[in-house]
This record gives C-alpha cells, structure tokens and sequence, in this order.
C-alpha cells in the first residue's frame, strides 16, 4: 500500500529531515528549505513561480530502496534492530525487523513492492519509538 502525502511527511521527519518554510517577499509564494539529516540541504520555490504546487511526496527524498538505505536503514542502530528482507514467492516481500535485546521483539511487513515492505517496517519502528 502507497502512503499517503502526510504519512511519506511524517517518515522523514522522524528519520532527521526537516522541512523550512521562509518567506523572502511579501509578495512571494513561500521559499521551502528541505534540510537532510547529513547537513545537506534541498531549496524549492512553491506557488506562483511556477503556478503550481509541489506535492509532499516530491520534496521529500522518493519512497525507494536507495533513499530508504541511505537515509533510514542506518538509523536501525540506534533503535537496537537488525533486518531481513526476504521474498516470499512471486510477488511477495517481507522485511522483518529484529530487536537486539529483546528476544521475540521483531516488526514484520509484508508488501509486492520491497521498498513499500521496508518503508512500512521502518515506519512501524519509528512509531514505536517515540
């Protein structure tokens, strides 16, 4: 299942990105700053520059295995979790999250797309993080 605007929003957030609202001119449409957890940072304008609207989904880094191991697999040792990303037939992925200190402690997600069951794995340790 795709996540929605809000749900990709709060994933990024709770794996260090940040999103900077400025307003440079009055006149202007705000000036969004995406700052990554390394330091880097994204700039996109928003509104009438270029008379429309950027959606969530395109400020922030795309739902895909090289944006989740980049940014959110490394953060699995600070929540103690090791992983496994398995296939489980013809169209089936699974990703089960393991605990280090707790035996029988481990998240599972199951999804066609494998970026989709590591994105709703990582969400779910996120959650149950906080």
């Amino acid at each position: 299942m795709k996540p929605t605007d809000a749900q990709v929003k709060v994933f990024w957030e709770g794996y260090g990105f940040t999103l900077e609202e400025l307003h440079p001119l009055p006149s202007k449409e705000p000036y969004f700053v995406l700052h990554e957890p390394d330091g880097e940072q994204w700039d996109y304008w928003i509104g009438e520059e270029w008379d429309t609207e950027i959606p969530v989904r395109e400020l922030y880094p795309p739902i895909d295995l090289n944006s989740l191991f980049k940014y959110a697999v490394p953060k699995l040792e600070n929540y103690k979790r090791g992983f496994v990303i398995s296939w489980a037939g013809r169209t089936t992925w699974v990703v089960k999250l393991h605990s280090y200190d707790a035996v029988g402690d481990t998240i599972k997600s199951v999804d066609n797309d494998p970026a989709l069951a590591l994105f709703w794995a990582l969400d779910k340790v996120r959650e149950a993080s906080k």
